[in-house]
């Protein structure tokens, strides 16, 4: 579960909620990863149409101290002023992705990996095993569990993400319900093996 959802990149895993800390600047050069050519260079993340691969769209998004520090918190709140920022962009929290040939990374992330040159994962699926160049690619990379402290509050509503009985909600286990641990592999499995038995 995350605030932001996918954005059709190459990254392995759910993004989460993560306070960033500092900035990290752009280690990819978009063009690496594209399948089809840029059409417009000059085009922006501001653009309906952008055209780049990765998360490096959410750019344009501030962190949450960017966009707290704009309303008044000290006194009562003027709203008129205040308007742009309550119809502007959301603060984005991003983190624990990994990033595949060339997929842009979003200057608010400072969890990630970025796998150099022209790596692509492959995962095949046959008889019942699933084999995948994933612990090659992935390497001794690991993030944080996403729980209900981690997510934080919708906006809206401002209420916790949580399981229906008000508990906090821990993903603590992949895909096949085997046990995280406190060091998870981006994606859908706690452990990598060159052959994982999924039927």
């Amino acid at each position: 579960m995350a605030r932001l959802g996918s954005t059709g990149s190459t990254h392995l895993t759910e993004s989460y909620v993560q306070q960033p800390e500092t900035r990290r600047p752009r280690s990819c050069k978009r063009r690496n990863v594209q399948q089809f050519a840029i059409k417009d260079e000059s085009k922006t993340a501001a653009a309906a149409d952008y055209e780049v691969v990765g998360t490096a769209p959410f750019d344009i998004f501030p962190t949450y101290d960017e966009w707290i520090k704009n309303f008044m918190m000290d006194r009562e709140p003027d709203m008129g002023p205040l308007a742009k920022y309550h119809f502007g962009h959301l603060p984005v929290w991003l983190g624990g992705n990994v990033y595949l040939n060339g997929a842009s990374v979003c200057k608010h992330e400072t969890d990630n990996l970025v796998v150099a040159g022209k790596s692509k994962a492959k995962v095949s699926l046959k008889s019942g095993k699933l084999t995948s160049n994933l612990k090659e690619l992935l390497g001794d990379y690991t993030t944080g569990v996403i729980t209900t402290q981690v997510l934080g509050s919708a906006f809206e509503p401002e209420q916790r993400f949580e399981n229906r009985d008000g508990t906090d909600i821990i993903f603590n286990e992949d895909f096949f319900g085997n046990h995280r641990g406190t060091h998870v592999l981006p994606g859908p499995f706690a452990e990598l093996a060159d052959e994982i038995k999924v039927l």
